[in-house]
C-alpha cells in the first residue's frame, strides 16, 4: 500500500483525506489480514492533475459492488451467509445483529442506491465504513469482558465499571497505567527527558485528546510487551513538546507494524497529532485491536470422544409410579379386622379357605399323592427316602393313618366337587353374558 506523507503544520493538514486513507486501508486489513491480497488492490489511490486524493478505479468498483463490504461484513457479524450479498442486505445485517442505522454525516439514512451511484459517492460509503467499525468493537468489546481483563491485574470497584464500550476502552488504558504508575515509583524508575522528579506516568481524561501524545498508549503496550516497548525510551514530561509526541507516536506505529501479526495501524502520525473528530470511530477500532492482541479470548479445550464400534441402543427410563401413593386414595377408612396369630396357629393345617373359585382340599392327601407320582430316574427296587412323608408324619403322627385310608375317598369326592362347581361357574358367565 502506498504511504501517503502528510505535512506537519495543522493548518495545512486535510483530515478529509486522512479519513479516506485510514477508513479504506482498515477494510482491506479487516477482510485479508496484510495476507493475500488481490493485485488489483495492491495500489488503493493516486492523486490527479491538480493534486487531490482519488480512490483508484478497482477499489471504487469493489466499493460500488459490495463486495469489500459484504466479505468484511462476514467476518466481523460471523455471519458466512453474507458473502457476495448486496448494499442493502448488508445495511439491513448491521441493523438486525449490531443495532445499527448507517447514516450521512448530516443525519440522513444510507441508502444502497446512494452506495452504487457511478461515480462513487465518497461520504456514504465512509458512513457504511464507519459502521463496520462499530460493529467490529461491539463484536470484540463488552463492559464485562474488559472489566474481567483488568480484574486479573487489580481490584475494580463496582462504582468505577465503564457505561459503554468507549468508556471501556478508556477504563482499561487507565487501569493499565496505573499499574505501570506503581510499578516505576515503587522500583524508582527513571522517565527519558524528565525535567522534574515528580513527573509520572499520567492518565487519560478523554479518550481522543489525549492520545495525540501517545504517553498513555506507550506505557500500556510496553506493559504488555516490555521488551518491544520498553518504558524507558518513551518520553514523559508535564509539558511534552511537539517533536515528543511525534516520537511518541513513531515508537507506537513501528510496534504495529513489526511487533503484530497484522498490522492495525492505519494512519500517518499526523493523524493522530491533529486527531479530528472523523476519525474518532477508526480510533476505537485501531484500540479495540489492541485489547484483542493483548487481551485475547482462551480458546476453548476440545476433548474428542471415542466411539466404540458397535452403536449401542438405550431405552429412555421412565419413573415408575408409586402404587402406594396410589392404593392410598382406595384403602377403606375401617379395614377389616384380622384375626390374632393364635387363632391361625390352632386351625387345622389339612384345610385352607379360599376364594369362590378355589376347593376346600387336604394337603396331606395331595401332598401325598404329589409325591407317589412323581417320576424318577432310580432303577427298580431302590430303596428311598420320601421327605415329604416325614413332614407330614412329624406335623400329625396321629391321623397319618386314617389320612392314608380316606385317600382314595377323598381323591372320588374331590373330582365330583371340582366338576359340580366347573359347571356352576359357566353357568354364571353364561348369564351374565346375556344380561350384557
Amino acid at each position: 500500500m502506498e504511504n501517503d506523507s502528510r505535512p506537519i503544520n495543522v493548518n495545512q493538514y486535510n483530515h478529509e483525506e486522512g479519513k479516506l486513507v485510514a477508513s479504506i486501508k482498515w477494510l482491506i486489513t479487516r477482510i485479508y489480514q496484510d495476507q493475500g491480497i488481490p493485485d488489483k488492490l495492491s495500489e488503493l489511490f493516486y492523486r490527479d492533475d491538480e493534486g487531490n486524493l482519488k480512490l483508484c478505479d478497482a477499489v471504487a468498483g469493489a466499493l460500488t459492488n459490495g463486495s469489500l463490504y459484504s466479505q468484511a461484513a462476514s467476518k466481523i457479524l460471523r455471519d458466512p451467509g453474507l458473502i457476495n450479498q448486496s448494499h442493502g442486505t448488508i445495511l439491513r445485517a448491521l441493523s438486525h445483529i449490531a443495532e445499527l442505522e448507517v447514516r450521512n454525516y448530516d443525519g440522513s439514512l444510507v441508502t444502497e442506491m446512494s452506495l452504487i451511484e457511478n461515480p462513487i459517492r465518497i461520504s456514504s460509503h465512509l458512513s457504511l465504513i464507519d459502521a463496520l467499525m462499530t460493529a467490529h468493537m461491539k463484536s470484540i468489546l463488552s463492559i464485562e469482558r474488559v472489566v474481567q481483563a483488568v480484574s486479573e491485574y487489580t481490584t475494580v470497584d463496582k462504582r468505577e465499571e465503564p457505561m459503554d464500550c468507549v468508556d471501556a476502552l478508556l477504563f482499561w488504558i487507565n487501569k493499565i497505567c496505573l499499574l505501570v504508575r506503581d510499578d516505576v515509583e515503587r522500583s524508582d524508575i527513571p522517565l527519558k527527558n524528565c525535567e522534574n522528579s515528580e513527573t509520572t506516568i499520567p492518565e487519560m481524561e478523554d479518550l481522543y485528546e489525549d492520545l495525540c501524545d501517545g504517553t498513555c498508549i506507550c506505557a500500556l503496550i510496553s506493559f504488555y510487551r516490555p521488551h518491544e516497548i520498553i518504558l524507558t525510551d518513551v518520553c514523559f514530561n508535564d509539558s511534552i513538546s511537539l517533536q515528543d509526541c511525534r516520537y511518541n507516536l513513531g515508537l507506537l506505529k513501528n510496534f504495529c507494524e513489526n511487533y503484530l501479526s497484522w498490522n492495525p495501524f492505519h494512519f500517518e502520525i499526523d493523524d493522530i497529532l491533529y486527531l479530528h473528530e472523523n476519525l474518532q470511530p477508526n480510533i476505537n477500532a485501531f484500540l479495540t485491536d489492541l485489547f484483542y492482541f493483548f487481551e485475547p479470548i482462551p480458546e476453548p479445550v476440545y476433548i474428542p470422544t471415542i466411539q466404540s464400534p458397535t452403536q449401542r441402543r438405550f431405552i429412555q427410563i421412565n419413573q415408575i409410579p408409586d402404587l402406594r401413593t396410589k392404593n392410598l386414595s382406595n384403602r377403606p377408612l375401617h379395614p377389616p379386622k384380622v384375626r390374632p396369630i393364635s387363632m391361625i396357629d390352632n386351625r387345622n393345617r389339612t384345610l385352607s379357605v379360599s376364594s369362590q373359585d378355589s376347593l376346600m382340599t387336604n394337603k396331606s392327601t395331595e401332598k401325598q399323592s404329589y409325591h407317589s407320582n412323581r417320576p424318577t430316574t432310580l432303577p427298580p427296587g431302590t430303596i428311598s427316602t420320601n421327605f415329604g412323608i416325614m413332614m407330614d408324619k412329624l406335623q400329625s403322627p396321629n391321623d397319618y393313618d386314617n389320612d392314608k385310608n380316606e385317600g382314595s375317598k377323598d381323591t372320588t369326592n374331590l373330582a365330583a366337587i371340582r366338576l359340580a362347581m366347573h359347571q356352576r361357574r359357566q353357568e354364571y358367565e353364561q348369564k351374565q353374558f346375556l344380561e350384557k
